[in-house]
């Protein structure tokens, strides 16, 4: 056990150089390599985002009642700065990436939302309409609705894309979609014909939608909960290859996986994926 966060529901959670964070919705924990818990000094919502490096931590505060408001985050984990953007009435905003320095947030619903880059000490940049996601390693954007999908690189290409909604990015660029009955990830190379599908086992989470769901545990490796038996499911976008890890009881109904660090140095070491219902 690395440490335990006082009485909450986890929702997210992300290495760091000193730990983990551990997102409840509410509060946001950091539960460091030694043990040690510590409440981080802002809210960022339900689903915070990293910088590849992890240096960075964004999201969007959200406050729900008579007068409901917003209000986009960037903390600097080093440093413990935290830089924030006015409030704003209503729950519009959400956070996407964090790349370069600057935090990638939607204002808006759905396709008609448009995507913003912040940069603290800047006004935020509008970046148009209808961006899906942001890669926090490359910086590569999708954008678009189906049927016209873009994929922007960072060298400025814009590529068209022939890909079914909803779609993602792994780290490093790469499009691929995840569809059920049968479990199956596809890799969608703009310039192939069609796209390289792997089957996965029936009885893995594919949603990302709320805690539970998959996450990269590095540049190359995606990791998946199961739930009958528990354990996690890696696989690596490069080769296809899976590989299971059972777990122990105390992981619980649903593991969560932690997201890793995707950008490391050399001299970093590797560590397994982390059950953080063990905190």
């Amino acid at each position: 056990m690395l440490g335990r966060v006082p009485g909450q529901h986890v929702h997210h959670a992300l290495e760091i150089r000193d730990g983990v964070v551990v997102s409840t919705g509410e509060v946001a924990w950091l539960v460091r390599w030694d043990g040690e818990v510590a409440r981080l000094p802002v809210e960022l919502g339900f689903a915070p985002v990293r910088s590849a490096d992890g240096g960075l931590l964004g999201g969007v505060r959200s406050h729900v009642g008579r007068h409901s408001w917003d209000q986009p985050h960037l903390l600097d984990l080093d440093t413990g700065e935290v830089t924030s953007l006015p409030r704003a009435d209503g729950l519009t905003r959400r956070p996407l990436a964090v790349h370069g320095g600057a935090l990638y947030f939607t204002e808006g619903t759905y396709y008609d939302a448009t995507t913003y880059r912040w940069l603290p000490g800047y006004d935020p940049e509008p970046l148009g309409p209808g961006t899906w996601a942001v890669d926090p390693l490359s910086g590569t954007r999708s954008s678009g609705g189906p049927g016209w999908y873009t994929l922007h690189t960072p060298d400025g290409a814009q590529v068209p894309l022939a890909v079914e909604a909803p779609h993602r990015l792994a780290p490093g660029g790469i499009v691929y979609t995840l569809r059920n009955n049968p479990n199956t990830i596809a890799i969608h190379d703009p310039a192939a014909i069609a796209p390289t599908r792997y089957r996965l086992p029936d009885d893995m989470q594919l949603s990302s939608v709320g805690p539970g769901g998959p996450v990269w545990e590095s540049a190359s490796t995606l990791v998946f909960p199961t739930q009958h038996p528990s354990r996690l499911v890696r696989w690596n976008v490069h080769t296809g290859r899976l590989d299971e890890y059972p777990l122990p009881h105390s992981a619980g109904y649903l593991p969560l996986p932690i997201a890793g660090i995707l950008d490391r140095d050399e001299d970093w070491p590797d560590r397994a994926p982390l059950d953080p219902h063990a905190t």
